[in-house]
């Protein structure tokens, strides 16, 4: 399972990125798993 296409806040700055779950930290909005 792959959260993918969501945008996230990384160290204050909105980025867009594929990320794991078991990787991922900090806020993520509009998430898609795939």
């Amino acid at each position: 399972v792959r959260i993918v296409n969501f945008t996230g806040d990384v160290s204050g700055s909105v980025v867009s990125c594929s990320v794991y779950p078991d990787g991922s930290t900090g806020y993520i909005s509009n998430a898609t798993v795939e």
